[in-house]
């Protein structure tokens, strides 16, 4: 009976360390704000300067919170990538993706520079990748959301990604 307990509880933790591993390793390679952001958003398609234009496709949940699933935004400088087109939708993480939520980590009428990807949702759509970095346009100063004491000037930022 108590090797069968054992056997039992040994099980369970094999079980529990597999969820964590498999849960750790779900999101690897974000940057959070550690290393070089040009480094990191060398393998996105497209790295834009974007103002968040409105919050899009809300999905409404009876037995939990809404989630806002994409955003519309306008691309006012492009420094990696092809796009010609003045705004565009990104969409975030509806609770099993690999992205960042859009609401809470995105503020309407703001400025980022994102790396983003070629998004399933659409052919004409970007998914939004854990690159991206809050810029004030007044003092032309990037803000990581990670780190807020993570503070570079824009046109270093632009230089780097130019020059990857």
């Amino acid at each position: 009976m108590a090797k069968s307990t054992t056997s039992f509880i040994c099980g369970l933790f094999a079980v529990a360390f597999w969820f964590a591993a498999d849960t750790a390793l779900a999101c690897d390679g974000v940057w959070g704000g550690g290393g070089d952001f040009s480094l990191f958003t060398k393998e996105t398609d497209l790295v834009a300067l974007v103002k968040v234009d409105k919050f899009s496709n809300i999905a409404t949940y009876s037995d939990r919170p809404s989630i806002v699933l994409s955003m519309d935004v306008s691309v006012l400088e492009i420094y990696r990538g092809h796009n010609s087109s003045k705004t565009i939708r990104i969409w975030g993480d509806s609770g099993s993706l690999c992205r960042p939520y859009i609401a809470g980590s995105f503020e309407l009428g703001k400025v980022y520079i994102v790396g983003l990807s070629q998004a399933p949702e659409s052919k004409n759509d970007y998914a939004m990748s854990y690159s991206w970095l809050e810029v004030d346009m007044e003092t032309q100063k990037t803000k990581n959301p990670s780190n807020p004491y993570d503070v570079s000037n824009l046109t270093q930022i632009k230089k780097s990604l130019h020059s990857k």
